[in-house]
């Protein structure tokens, strides 16, 4: 719970800075879509994060809502795209609450932000074997560019979001067996993304 208590402020503060720039453009109707969007972001978060367990559906929900504020910040500067296999039961399964979101807002704001094309984010949720298998995967930098250019522009910044996560995977393992992989993604021309892998057991 204490973990929780501080990943929900670090998981809404990396929003709010955008209600401020579409206030100073006097941007009135992205102003109004991106606070009822915001509205549901926060109100997700404040419930599922006194919560040990989320249902997949409502996960999906809150990761929408979070990637499609951070597309509107950013001025869509990647694609988006969230797949589902048919038979996975979003309404019945239930996984730890807050646990995805941080690996997401990774991939956008270190991996994706820094790219200087359009990028891409794709996350893909299937089951095998009674085990719920979260894939986030994204076309950016890679993060051997991400940690330079974050040592450069912010030398004294420690990201808390992964720490908080990897020790929460941690204390869910005593309960549930949870793990996670990162794989640096490579092709002829170098480093062209990650993706990360959670498997959560029912």
């Amino acid at each position: 719970m204490a973990l929780r208590s501080v990943m929900s402020p670090h998981f809404i503060f990396n929003v709010l800075n955008a209600i401020q720039y579409y206030i100073a453009k006097n941007d009135r109707l992205n102003a109004i879509n991106y606070l009822s969007t915001f509205s549901k972001l926060v109100r997700s978060v404040l419930t599922h994060s006194v919560s040990n367990k989320i249902t997949l559906a409502d996960e999906i929900d809150m990761l929408k809502n979070y990637v499609h504020l951070e597309m509107t910040r950013f001025e869509n500067k990647f694609n988006f795209k969230i797949e589902v296999d048919d038979h996975v039961d979003i309404d019945g399964i239930e996984i730890p609450s807050l646990l995805i979101q941080p690996y997401v807002e990774n991939a956008i704001l270190h991996g994706l932000y820094n790219k200087k094309e359009k990028g891409a984010l794709s996350i893909r949720i299937r089951e095998e074997n009674e085990v719920v298998l979260f894939e986030i995967e994204d076309d950016g930098v890679g993060r051997e560019v991400a940690k330079k250019i974050r040592q450069q522009n912010f030398p004294s910044h420690k990201s808390m979001g992964i720490k908080l996560t990897e020790e929460r995977l941690k204390l869910i393992n005593q309960q549930s067996k949870a793990s996670f992989e990162i794989e640096d993604l490579v092709d002829q021309h170098g480093a062209c993304g990650t993706k990360v892998k959670i498997r959560i057991t029912l």
